[in-house]
């Protein structure tokens, strides 16, 4: 179940589901500025930012002001993952927000491709899997 329910309200965007209405700051840089709406559900801001950059297309970014969004631990980990309290819409839907396993890390060791020429992080090993094809020829007696 969705953590948000943004709609169109009047001159602006309301949280159906927080039973107030979104306190926006618009910029003239095609982004908004999302102040701290008071406690949250869980899943509740990705939802929301989501929620935002469709029913706002014009919309460049979504700023979380640090100060009023810095002990939201839903922010904390929004801020980790862009390194930033703007949040772009071309970046937002890249961000694995919606994974629900953690995600395979590099393992920090570093490795040269001599033929393509390019320095790249090592991938974690592949799981190999087997498969046994068991084909069954039934045969009718005469």
């Amino acid at each position: 179940m969705s953590g948000a329910n943004i709609v169109h309200s009047g001159y602006g965007l309301r949280c159906e589901k927080l039973d107030k209405p979104l306190n926006l700051g618009w910029g003239l840089d095609n982004s908004a500025v999302l102040h701290w709406p008071g406690e949250l559900p869980t899943g509740w801001l990705c939802d929301a930012l989501d929620q935002i950059f469709i029913a706002a297309p014009q919309l460049s970014a979504v700023v979380l002001p640090w100060s009023e969004w810095c002990e939201e631990p839903q922010a904390l980990t929004l801020f980790g993952q862009v390194q930033s309290d703007i949040i772009h819409r071309s970046a937002f839907w890249q961000l694995p927000l919606w994974l629900s396993s953690p995600a395979n890390r590099a393992s920090g060791e570093m490795v040269f491709d001599a033929e393509r020429e390019i320095y790249f992080p090592q991938r974690p090993p592949v799981r190999r899997v087997k498969f046994i094809v068991v084909t069954i020829h039934a045969f009718a007696g005469c």
